[in-house]
């Protein structure tokens, strides 16, 4: 059979740069310039995942063959076996595995390879649905024992000997479900038997936390006990030490699972949780993240003797809003830090007021050094605030026993 001249074109493109005289397969040392296309042709219920290779003559090809497709190679003239490997188990070929084909000079000879794939086994599909699916997937159980890892929607052929067969997902995460949780499947010969499951991965809940301090500021960290647990801090910040949540900001624990939780407040000797511990319900409807917000009430008592006094004043110039009030903030840093802490609120105060409000003393609890910085905030866009200059750039530092007057001034048009 002579090649069509644009199929002999292409083919004599591809072989440019073949060296004369590889004569593969064959003993004459001619030039390889016939040619054979291979053909695949695969059919059944399980194809071949990675297609088939080729030898010629005993000599292995590099390229593949898909399982179904065709491949040309360049051969020298003369009688060639070509061979088909690389057939999975649950295949066979309906005709024969090695072809003797003639190859002519400029001429190309069709081979080929019919194959059937036929398995016994399972089919496994998995959907899941919800807000917070499992990221590391699943395992799929057969007969007790992990065959494959699922991912969170995801199919796999696992080949099984006929007979019942229990198949199963393990390794799911504490929020998700499967339906069913496994099956009982009886495998036929020759037959893949689809097996799905359903996952459902309900949305876990957010708990927002609210610490409410009195008495002289206490500006320690309150750590929060989730059924009766410290929690890990959300950022990699001392890693290995229990969450502290600062008072006067709302901290919001992500991840907390559905179902009933108690919430309280790790015990401390110097403050006291007026709520106690608290019951939060987080809801599993797997539409979106259940938030539930908690509030403590904290007293605390710091010894007269480490207490300092802060005589806050804002002496406005100018008109402002009606029911304008002003929020004073304060951060602190420790001799150990490399920065301020987060700002956080202190007091409100009303234009030309005044507030006395008492605060831990720099040297309380044992010598150790604070510095403490001061910011208003809440004043309207039209004004200037001017904070009081601290006596270096650390902050102010308070002696137990003194006050220190601390005065804003804020300007306004008007």
């Amino acid at each position: 059979m002579r090649a069509h001249p644009v199929v002999l074109s292409m083919l004599t493109i591809g072989l440019a740069g073949c060296a004369e005289g590889s004569g593969l397969g064959t003993d004459s040392g001619d030039a390889p310039d016939g040619f054979i296309l291979v053909s695949t042709s695969t059919s059944g219920n399980s194809s071949d995942p990675d297609g088939y290779r080729l030898s010629v003559d005993g000599v292995a090809q590099g390229d593949s063959v898909q399982a179904t497709g065709t491949l040309a190679l360049a051969l020298a003239p003369g009688r060639h076996a070509v061979r088909l490997l690389g057939v999975a188990p649950q295949c066979r070929a309906v005709s024969d595995t090695v072809v003797q084909v003639d190859v002519a000079s400029r001429d190309t000879m069709p081979v080929p390879f019919a194959i059937q794939c036929w398995a016994s086994g399972v089919l496994v599909t998995v959907s899941t649905t919800g807000q917070d699916p499992d990221t590391n997937g699943y395992g799929l159980l057969v007969d007790g024992a992990e065959q494959a890892r699922l991912r969170s929607s995801d199919r796999s052929l696992i080949l099984l000997e006929p007979g019942a067969h229990t198949i199963g997902l393990t390794d799911l995460a504490a929020t998700c479900t499967a339906d069913p949780a496994s099956r009982l499947v009886t495998v036929e010969g020759s037959q893949v038997t689809p097996v799905a499951f359903a996952v459902t991965c309900a949305a876990v809940g957010v708990v927002g936390i609210l610490i409410q301090e009195s008495g002289p500021l206490f500006y320690l960290g309150f750590r929060p006990l989730l059924d009766g647990s410290p929690l890990a801090p959300d950022t990699a910040f001392a890693p290995g030490e229990p969450l502290s949540i600062l008072p006067g900001e709302r901290h919001y624990l992500n991840g907390v699972s559905p179902g009933e939780h108690r919430v309280s407040l790790a015990g401390s000797s110097l403050c006291s949780n007026q709520s106690g511990s608290q019951s939060v319900t987080i809801a599993a409807d797997g539409s979106k993240p259940d938030t539930v917000n908690l509030t403590f009430s904290v007293a605390c008592l710091v010894p007269q003797g480490d207490v300092a006094t802060l005589r806050i004043s804002a002496t406005t110039t100018g008109s402002t809003p009606p029911a304008t009030q002003y929020a004073v903030r304060f951060s602190v840093a420790g001799y150990w830090d490399y920065g301020f802490g987060p700002s956080i609120p202190l007091s409100a105060i009303e234009p030309d007021g005044t507030r006395f409000i008492q605060v831990p003393a720099s040297d309380f609890g044992g010598g150790a050094l604070y510095w403490y910085w001061f910011d208003l905030d809440g004043v309207p866009a039209s004004c200037t605030a001017r904070a009081p200059a601290a006596p270096n750039p650390m902050g102010f530092a308070l002696a137990a026993g003194d006050t220190l007057d601390l005065a804003f001034t804020v300007a306004c048009p008007g």
